[in-house]
């Protein structure tokens, strides 16, 4: 009687542990594609998608909400990617919330962010046509520094550029011809001051020496 009862415990024991397994399984995908989760589309022209991974992290403000469930290439753009996240349901996603894609510097592994200005928008939701709420692609710090260089290169080559114009043979013999007019002009000015200068000293020298010619009749008429 003994064993018999002890095999019926354990097949009762396993049996419940199976059925709270099974329990567990259902809750669980409901609680992770139901109530608590909600799927969102992101479609990504300019960003490249390397690192990125399905079962890559989606953070907001650097807290992981959620997951990449999927992507795919476009038949007919070939810089075209659709990907499909879920993330949590009460995180604020609204009308200007944008994604974009960042690395880990080690690693290389990537994953989205979603940001949201300030004022945020309205929530997001889905409008005709679409399975999912469609989440616009943002400009990444990456495609910023790009811009940036691309900006200061376009910049350089453009002031290269005037200064080779301003070198060419027809400005260069220009810009001399100026300074030599220059030249002229300062050394005429120069020698009409020193005239000037000379005259004045004559001047001066003429009334001193009519001075001491009026003193000199006045001495000798006294």
């Amino acid at each position: 009687m003994e064993p018999d009862v002890r095999y019926t415990f354990i097949g009762v024991t396993l049996v419940a542990l199976i059925a709270a397994a099974v329990v567990a399984i259902v809750w669980l995908t409901g609680a992770g594609s139901g109530d608590h989760y909600r799927k969102y589309e992101i479609v990504f022209v300019r960003q490249s998608l390397e690192g990125l991974q399905i079962g890559g992290d989606v953070a907001m403000r650097g807290i992981k909400i959620g997951q990449v469930v999927s992507y795919s290439l476009s038949s007919t753009d070939v810089n075209k990617v659709t990907v499909i996240i879920r993330i949590q349901r009460d995180a604020p996603v609204a009308e200007n919330t944008v994604a974009v894609v960042n690395r880990t510097l080690v690693t290389g592994i990537a994953r989205i962010s979603l940001r949201t200005p300030v004022p945020a928008g309205p929530p997001l939701k889905t409008v005709d046509g679409q399975e999912y709420p469609l989440i616009k692609e943002g400009t990444s710090t990456e495609e910023q520094i790009t811009d940036a260089a691309s900006k200061i290169a376009e910049s350089g080559a453009e002031a290269l550029n005037r200064v080779n114009a301003l070198l060419d043979k027809d400005n260069v013999e220009a810009v001399t011809a100026v300074l030599v007019n220059l030249k002229n002009i300062t050394a005429g000015l120069d020698a009409r001051l020193n005239r000037i200068d000379q005259t004045g000293f004559v001047r001066r020298r003429l009334q001193h020496l009519t001075c001491r010619f009026r003193a000199a009749a006045k001495t000798t008429s006294g």
